[in-house]
């Protein structure tokens, strides 16, 4: 049967390029004129280069930031998308370094931060104090404007994480204890707002396991992937949603297709590899356990989920979101004839080849790359257009 689909995606996937010359501070994912420095729609992280970049809308790239040993797993936008923001891995106690970038300056800021997570409250940047007892807000001007701290109703104690930011309140994971009731991982789901209130996310008594988090478009739902552990080769992830209100259990996005079979992605063995918000929905990887598996690009399937139906995206892709205009951004793995290309220990699970497709056409942005992400513009503005896409039966 055929679907529609936001984003110009073909039913094939997308196939691996061999490494080249990584992206610099020029522009190398188009030729032709300088970069759009002041209208970047995508950024991504090349671990091994230990850069932080940026591309435009036309596919032309230019370096944010240069990072520290430990690049970040992550960066966030501001909403307005005129700063960027990342850690570097911190430790327990939460002894990283926090990074702004900003976009009409060209100049990133960077000062140590005791602190766990990062994310967007409104246009403050928020962090999660290491011992989880308040917020740091970074307004707008910062470092020329102080930073202020808001202490919480209900501290979330010193292995809580803030998961995601939002319009009017962020998103903070707490793990739990080990006992009856709580596995391995678990733990609550809270939104914490500008005067500290903390509201929870998840019903008494049914916590969650966690890796990472974002909020939709307009800053209500959430979208999170789990890792129910069962022992050391013996973990599934699984993306849920939520609607950010009420204390309800979350919506699990399992498939059961053909190409999720072929896949041999097991229920004691898988693993949520990427996902992202397009509109009102999300595309999400399923791929197999990195650390005892072999990591072959066939079993990496992706989908887009809206509303409880699902559409098939196609194999080999390490990760791929949706943006404005049917821009669209695949994360393809690099491989060898022994599978996908590891990169080094330490550094991240694996790393692929970026491409944005923007007017119909393919632009490689860079190889090695290990995170990407568009701005909350695009994301908000992907759309449903006239893009068949076969799903498996």
């Amino acid at each position: 049967m055929a679907l529609l689909l936001a984003g110009m995606v073909a039913a094939a996937g997308c196939t691996a390029n061999d490494d080249a010359p990584a992206a610099g501070p020029r522009a190398t994912g188009a030729a032709g004129p300088a970069p759009d420095r002041a209208h970047p729609v995508l950024a991504f992280v090349q671990p091994q280069r230990r850069t932080v970049m940026l591309s435009d809308a036309a596919g032309r790239t230019w370096l944010a930031a240069r990072t520290g040993a430990a690049p970040p797993t992550k960066v966030v936008w501001s909403p307005d998308a005129r700063r960027l923001a990342w850690l570097d891995e911190e430790g327990s106690a939460g002894t990283g370094e926090l990074h702004l970038y900003d976009v009409t300056t060209g100049k990133p800021y960077s000062q140590a931060c005791p602190c766990h997570g990062l994310g967007f409250l409104g246009e403050d940047l928020a962090t999660l104090a290491a011992d989880g007892s308040s917020l740091a807000l970074f307004p707008p001007g910062f470092p020329a404007e102080p930073a202020r701290r808001v202490p919480l109703a209900k501290g979330r104690g010193a292995y809580a994480t803030l998961a995601a930011g939002g319009p009017d309140d962020v998103v903070v994971f707490a793990a739990l204890p080990e006992g009856p009731g709580v596995t391995r991982g678990q733990g609550t789901l809270a939104a914490v707002d500008r005067r500290g209130t903390v509201r929870d996310l998840l019903p008494a008594k049914r916590p969650s396991t966690f890796t990472d988090a974002l909020r939709s478009p307009d800053g209500k739902a959430l979208a999170w992937g789990t890792a129910d552990s069962g022992g050391a080769c013996w973990t599934r992830s699984t993306l849920l949603t939520h609607s950010g209100r009420t204390a309800t259990d979350p919506v699990r996005h399992l498939p059961d297709d053909s190409a999720f079979r072929r896949a041999l992605i097991t229920d004691r063995q898988r693993t949520v590899s990427s996902f992202a918000w397009a509109g009102d929905g999300v595309t999400v990887t399923y791929g197999p356990l990195q650390t005892c598996q072999v990591l072959g690009p066939d079993r990496f399937v992706s989908y887009y989920v809206r509303d409880g139906s699902r559409t098939f995206l196609g194999t080999g892709m390490l990760g791929i979101a949706l943006g404005a205009d049917g821009r669209v951004a695949r994360l393809a793995g690099d491989k060898s004839s022994l599978g996908l290309t590891r990169a080094p220990s330490g550094v991240a699970d694996y790393t692929g080849t970026l491409t944005l497709t923007s007017v119909g056409r393919d632009h490689t942005l860079a190889t090695g790359v290990s995170a990407f992400a568009f701005t909350p513009a695009e994301s908000a503005g992907a759309r449903p257009t006239e893009v068949r896409v076969s799903v498996p039966v």
